[in-house]
Formats: structure tokens, sequence, C-alpha cells
């Protein structure tokens, strides 16, 4: 099994044009299967790129038990690549029954790498991580690596630190220094999924959040057991100054816009003034979502937003 990335460039006012797409796989006979997921940072001259892959399961699910990140990379802007290798930490003892996603982002205008994402230990034999919807008491990890460090400072975020449930992902950084990316989850048990963003003013070192969408009805559960709403997001930084978050509205959230008819999954429009203090209500646009959102859009430059 494979995975790889695209990399594209855009020529004359905003035309896109792909340049090259490249593959990852992995020498053994069982290769990777179910692959999920990817990040990466571009420091020191090297690509570094994450993704996961279970070492153990076919349970074909976005994490299960036995998940575990490796790492890709290039030191010639792409051309070729390193083996992949498991990326491993002190904290985690035992490979098939914990579960370690990390992604990757950077560099900040200081140089410093971000790698973030989550660790959980298997309490329910022969389960899996979904085995309780509700809240996934996943322990959240945040990291940095300052330039010319070789390694990563992590810092643990246990379960309500900025929510119960704590799903980080892409984002960027603002011409002011502030950096602004995803998180979403279940603030507290029983409740719909919210989406919202971290902020930070000190390149990563401490971190704000602050909620984007959030419907309370449960009745938009197709499932009473199983949280829906607003999860996972793209953002935008716009010319003018405006972020724009585009929103997966997950079951009878995503299906009530007009026109949606039975489909599970419908993008809303969020944005804000502030440099992500504040956030207008999500309102439903045209897009039908086939999936998760990308954390990190593009805007073009004559102001279309690529997602």
């Amino acid at each position: 099994m494979k995975c790889g990335c695209s990399i594209g460039r855009m020529t004359g006012k905003c035309r896109l044009s792909l340049e090259k797409v490249y593959t990852f796989f992995d020498k053994r006979d069982k290769g990777f299967k179910d692959t999920i997921g990817g990040g990466w940072s571009f420091a020191d001259g090297n690509i570094r790129m994450y993704f996961t892959h279970s070492l153990i399961s076919d349970y074909t699910e976005d994490d299960w038990v036995g998940t575990h990140t490796y790492e890709v990379v290039s030191n010639d802007e792409g051309r070729t690549w390193t083996d992949p290798e498991l990326v491993r930490l002190e904290r985690v003892k035992n490979l098939e029954k914990e579960s370690l996603c990390l992604t990757l982002w950077g560099p900040t205008a200081a140089g410093t790498e971000l790698r973030f994402g989550f660790h959980q230990v298997l309490d329910k034999p022969g389960g899996t991580v979904h085995h309780d919807m509700s809240l996934r008491d996943y322990m959240m990890l945040l990291g940095r690596r300052e330039k010319g460090q070789r390694e990563f400072s992590m810092r643990e975020c246990p379960p309500g630190t900025f929510m119960g449930e704590q799903f980080m992902e892409g984002g960027f950084q603002l011409p002011s220094g502030r950096l602004v990316f995803t998180l979403w989850g279940t603030m507290t048990r029983g409740e719909n999924w919210r989406c919202g963003v971290l902020l930070s003013d000190d390149d990563g070192r401490s971190w704000r959040f602050r909620t984007v969408g959030y419907e309370p009805d449960l009745a938009i559960r197709d499932k009473p057991a199983m949280p829906a709403g607003f999860n996972e997001q793209t953002l935008f930084h716009t010319h003018d100054g405006r972020i724009v978050s585009i929103i997966r509205g997950r079951e009878k959230l995503g299906r009530g816009v007009p026109g949606g008819g039975d489909l599970d999954t419908w993008f809303f429009r969020s944005e804000s003034l502030d440099d992500g203090e504040t956030w207008s209500k999500p309102e439903s646009t045209n897009l039908p979502g086939t999936g998760a959102t990308t954390g990190l859009g593009v805007t073009l430059p004559d102001g279309s937003l690529l997602i």
C-alpha cells in the first residue's frame, strides 16, 4: 500500500499547475495499509512529512488502536525521500495497545517547528478507540523545536486543558506573528462537537482557545449517544485581513441546509475580523462535503479561496 503527496505551483495571476506527485512506500510484505492524515514542515533545508498507519489492525476508521506516526524526509525539495521511519516517544510503551498520531507544521517566522497530535492507551480489552464516542479522552500533545535545536520540547495537555476532546489540525501564522490553528471536539461528555481555534502570540509557547461554531441541539444527531455538529475546518487568511473558516457540519446539521438532501456532510462558513478572537455565527454554503476539510486553505492572488 502507498501514500504520498503532490507539489504544485501558481503561474500567472491564479492559474494552478500540478508539478509532481510523489509516492512513499514500505518495503515490508504487508506494506502500509489504511494510511491517513499527513502534515509537513520545511526547515533547515529539509521537508519533513508525517503520516499515520495502523501496525496491527484492519479496522478502517479514522483512528484505531495500534495507529502510529511515520516520518519521511527530503533534502532536495521533494525529488527524493527517505524510507518511512516510525516516530517514537518515551510515553508509548506498547505499540499494539496504544495510538500515537502526530503532525508537523513550520517553520514560524522565528524558525520554530511545531509538532502536535494525541496519544491514547487502550482501556477496553479487544476494543477500539471508538468504543465510547461521547468523549474520547486522548492526551493531547504540543511540541516545539526552535531553530538550531535537535529535539522537540513536548507539552502534555490532558482532557480539559482546552476542551474535553482536543483534535488540533492545520493553521497558519499572521503577519502580526499570531499563530491560528484549528481545534475541535466535545467540551464535556454528552455535548455535541464544537469547532474553534487555538491562538498563540508567543511562537507556540502558550495557547488560548476560542469557539468558532457550536450547535447544542442534540436532535441533530442520528444516534443519541454519538455527537454531531461542527468539527473539522479549513482556514483562510484573506487579502483584506479577515480569517475565513469553512466548517464541516455533520449529520442532521449538515442535511438541514437548503438543497442538502440526504447528504451527511455540508460545509458552513464563519469569519473573524479580529485575528481569531471572535467569530460570526456559521452560515450554510452551497459546498457539499465529501469528507473532512484540510486545516489550511490557500488564498489565490485574485482573492479566490482554494480548498
